[in-house]
């Protein structure tokens, strides 16, 4: 085994079989990193004027009014075909639920991902922690 040491290394195009950790342990194919990293992330504010915390692969969100918003992808997915999951805070109503679900009237699209905050009683609530992860083949 050789070891490289350098602080300002650049590889390009390197065909790797399996990626360790500093210490030979935690092995994973590039295929692993690949299909299973997250491809696409947001932590927003979705009250007020809607505000990306932090993300990554956003180009920008949009507020469609009432807990409604839009989040457009830097670089789309290959297909409608991706898979997402999100949070939400509760509102500061009450102690009910806040669900995160696809905007029903929204069409999947691999460039964008429109996403609905409501209480458990349906009606739809603008709240201030949203967080959605996207996986899938870009």
């Amino acid at each position: 085994m050789s070891t490289i040491s350098n602080t300002d290394l650049t590889i390009t195009d390197v065909n790797v079989t399996n990626i360790k950790d500093g210490s030979g342990n935690n092995a994973t194919t590039p295929a692993d990193l690949v299909q299973g990293r997250a491809k696409c992330w947001i932590m927003m504010n979705g009250t007020g004027t809607v505000a990306v915390d932090d993300s990554y692969n956003v180009a920008s969100i949009t507020d469609s009014g009432g807990g409604r918003y839009v989040i457009t992808i830097a670089t789309d997915f290959g297909n409608v075909n991706y898979c997402w999951v999100g949070m939400a805070q509760q509102d500061g109503s009450d102690d009910r639920a806040i669900i995160i679900s696809q905007e029903e009237d929204a069409a999947p699209a691999a460039g964008s991902l429109t996403i609905a905050t409501q209480n458990d009683g349906g009606s739809y609530v603008d709240t201030a922690g949203i967080g959605v992860v996207m996986f899938g083949d870009q």
